[in-house]
């Protein structure tokens, strides 16, 4: 068992690395609007440019 600081500020034990990656990348998701629209982006939220990206990219 490893011990580390966890995302909500404490230190959180997880059994296996897997555990621990579900929950801090659960909360980066909490935090990170992919929604937001971004004018470096063409105005376009960061979810839409990289489905956009990924539809040229297989073209």
């Amino acid at each position: 068992m490893r011990k580390c600081s966890g995302p909500h500020g404490f230190r959180s034990q997880y059994k296996t690395r897997e555990e621990a990656k579900g929950d801090i990348v659960g909360y980066i998701e909490m935090f990170n609007n992919g929604n937001r629209r971004h004018s470096y982006l063409g105005y376009v939220g960061p979810k839409e440019f990289e489905k956009l990206w990924l539809l040229k990219k297989a073209a």
